[in-house]
């Protein structure tokens, strides 16, 4: 997953109300650090904070509790 593709999935996320409280505020915490780089830099960073790793961990779980089957890439 891209970070574009994560930041949408947290909006849909948001809008829809599919995630707990803890998710909520890692997954802010998370878009608010990458909307405050230029957007230019947003890969790097999102690279750099082991993107991968936190949609293994943060995303799929989230997905398969609710069974959100959207396509987020």
């Amino acid at each position: 997953m891209t970070y574009k593709g994560f930041l949408k999935w947290a909006n849909d996320r948001a809008c829809d109300g599919r995630w707990g409280l803890d998710v909520a505020m890692v997954c802010s915490q998370m878009a608010t650090l990458l909307y405050s780089v230029p957007w230019f830099r947003r890969k790097k960073l999102w690279q750099e904070m082991q993107g991968d790793e936190f949609v293994e961990q943060v995303v799929v779980p989230t997905n398969t509790r609710y069974q959100i089957t959207d396509n987020y890439r």
